[in-house]
């Protein structure tokens, strides 16, 4: 792709992360693209191989074979390709190798996969196995497509954080809450998400209006790209029906942001989405010291635990839970303090970027023994 999104966040760290390990890792990419850049100005990436093809939607024999040569020689065992295309193209390599290296799919959202005809000819011979960042998005795909996919052929393997990137900076959080025009005394709630439906904005609106008239230092900060003016301008309007225009503030991210600043602002974060394939925003809160409390949708319980220990989880939509949950850390700075040092040791024991890796490293060594 050419713009930076999580699959290439994703590539870049796991390439990182398994090159640290010792391994011999080629980055396949599109000349110029953002990932190709990315990797020029990584120290961590120094050490990784790049192999330039403009991978297109239709099957390439040409590109197919001359990747076929290019794992020939450099003794490649595995392939992990994070789009549908690079399936077909790589898959295919693959097949033509005389190495046959196994091939991940990896899925980044937590949708089904496609059953087309042509979807299930791909899975079914050009790749191996599904790699998923989650337990419910493993579950949805047997659910929907175990007729044809095994149990046995999807593997999760959660994202990592970077804990020197993300974790408590309280001088750089005075100086966020000041760019977002909030004084020393305000509680500041805070989405980092694009402002997309998926996203709920307006359950964290309405939350902040049934606590308006009791907690006048409340404060809300909707950070992140618009992609759907139309999507802000309903959370406009929103606000201003309830009351609450002035106490809301609308922030985009800039190029090069430092996002360990804005966490560190925040005395809440919140996510209260419909579907997430993996809220990493979430668990770099988390990291920096941030409490949390997100929805029960998709794969954010699983990120948070047990409600109340290293976060807190309410309903899809229950604006009402949400607010019960504002109001609660509001009163109790004990509360925040405790929830706050539980979401860091869960992330750092289970979500750190070297854990990451390490399970990578595990399975892709598993699928290369046993063939």
């Amino acid at each position: 792709m050419m713009t930076w999104a999580g699959g290439e966040r994703w590539t870049l760290q796991a390439a990182a992360g398994l090159s640290g390990r010792g391994h011999e890792v080629t980055v396949v990419c599109r000349p110029g693209s953002v990932l190709r850049e990315a990797i020029a100005k990584t120290d961590e990436a120094q050490d990784l191989r790049v192999l330039e093809l403009d991978i297109g939607g239709g099957p390439n024999l040409g590109q197919s074979v001359g990747a076929a040569r290019f794992f020939d020689s450099c003794g490649t065992r595995v392939v992990c390709c994070n789009l549908d295309r690079e399936a077909r193209t790589l898959g295919l390599a693959s097949r033509i190798s005389r190495g046959k290296p196994h091939v991940f799919q990896r899925r980044g959202n937590d949708y089904p996969l496609k059953s087309t005809p042509r979807h299930r000819l791909v899975y079914r011979f050009l790749v191996d196995s599904i790699l998923v960042n989650s337990q419910f998005t493993r579950s949805v795909i047997l659910e929907r497509n175990g007729s044809w996919m095994s149990a046995e052929r999807v593997f999760v393997v959660h994202n990592g954080v970077d804990g020197r990137l993300f974790h408590p900076e309280p001088g750089a959080g005075e100086r966020a809450r000041k760019a977002l025009g909030c004084d020393e005394g305000s509680f500041l709630v805070g989405m980092v998400a694009r402002v997309v439906p998926h996203k709920r904005h307006e359950t964290l609106l309405r939350a902040a209006a049934r606590l308006v008239s009791s907690l006048p230092s409340l404060r809300v900060a909707l950070i992140g790209e618009c992609t759907e003016p139309d999507y802000r301008a309903s959370l406009e309007k929103l606000a201003a029906e309830l009351g609450i225009e002035k106490r809301v503030v609308f922030s985009g991210v800039s190029e090069g942001e430092d996002m360990n600043r804005i966490y560190n602002g925040l005395d809440l974060f919140v996510l209260p989405s419909s579907s997430e394939g993996f809220s990493n925003s979430t668990l770099e809160a988390m990291s920096a010291g941030v409490p949390v409390a997100v929805s029960d949708a998709s794969s954010l319980p699983e990120l948070v635990g047990s409600s109340g220990e290293a976060g807190f989880v309410f309903r899809l939509d229950d604006d009402e839970a949400l607010s019960a949950v504002m109001r609660r850390l509001h009163d109790d700075s004990d509360l925040r303090n405790a929830v706050s040092v539980r979401g860091r040791e869960r992330v750092r024991e289970r979500f750190a970027l070297e854990r990451m890796a390490e399970r990578l490293e595990r399975l892709f060594l598993q699928v290369v023994r046993s063939r």
